[in-house]
C-alpha cells in the first residue's frame, strides 16, 4: 500500500474514532447530536489537515512555489510567443544576410519561415519546404533536422503546458487566498508601491 494512502487509511480512521468518542461525551451529558452534527465537524476536522484556508501551509507553500516560479514561466512564455512571430524570423535571416549564404531568394525565405514558426507552435504537421537554391528546386530541410525538430516541437508542446498548467494553479490559488492578497495590495497601495 503506498504511503499517501495509508496516511488517508490512517487519519479517516482517526477522525471516525474521535466522532465517536464525542458522540458518547454528549450522550453521557445526555445531549443528542444528529447525524448531520458528527458529519460537519468530521468535515471540519478533515478539511483543517490539507485545506486551500488563507494562511494555511498547504496555500502558503503553493503561493511561495507560484512566486518562486514566476520569472521562469514568463521567460518560457515569452520564448515560446516569441518563436512563432514571423518578424523575429526575418530580423535574425535579415541580420545573418542568410538570403546571400544560402542562395535562396527572400520571398523563398518567406516560406520557409511560415513553415518553421507555424511547425514550433503546433499550426503545421511538417515544415518541410520546397525551395529554389541557386536556382534549382530542392527540399530545404533534410532527415537529421527533420528528426532534431520533431523533439524540438516536443519540447515547446510541453512548455506550453508548462504555462498553462502555471496559470491555472496560480488562478486557483489567488481564488482560495484573495483576501490575503487583497490586503497585501492594499498594503502596497499605502505604500505607494501600486
Amino acid at each position: 500500500m503506498p504511503f499517501a494512502a495509508f496516511l488517508l487509511v490512517k487519519k479517516t480512521w482517526v477522525y471516525r474514532l474521535k466522532s465517536s468518542i464525542l458522540e458518547k461525551k454528549h450522550l453521557k451529558r445526555g445531549v443528542v447530536m444528529k447525524d448531520r452534527d458528527i458529519r460537519k465537524w468530521q468535515e471540519r476536522r478533515l478539511w483543517r489537515g490539507a485545506s486551500l484556508k488563507p494562511g494555511s501551509p498547504l496555500c502558503m507553500v503553493i503561493t511561495k512555489g507560484l512566486a518562486l516560479l514566476f520569472p521562469i514561466v514568463v521567460i518560457l512564455a515569452l520564448t515560446w510567443m516569441l518563436s512563432g512571430l514571423k518578424p523575429f524570423y526575418e530580423y535574425q535571416f535579415a541580420r545573418n544576410q542568410i538570403s546571400e549564404v544560402t542562395g535562396i531568394t527572400t520571398e523563398d525565405l518567406n516560406v520557409v519561415i511560415d513553415a518553421l514558426s507555424g511547425y514550433v507552435v503546433g499550426k503545421q504537421e511538417s515544415m518541410q519546404v520546397s525551395v529554389a537554391i541557386n536556382g534549382e528546386k530542392a527540399e530545404i530541410y533534410g532527415e537529421r533536422e527533420l528528426a532534431h525538430m520533431v523533439d524540438v516541437r516536443k519540447i515547446f508542446d510541453g512548455l506550453r503546458l508548462a504555462v498553462v498548467v502555471y496559470f491555472v494553479t496560480l488562478i486557483i490559488t489567488l481564488y482560495f487566498d484573495r483576501k490575503r492578497w487583497i490586503r497585501r495590495l492594499e498594503q502596497l497601495g499605502r505604500y505607494g508601491l501600486w
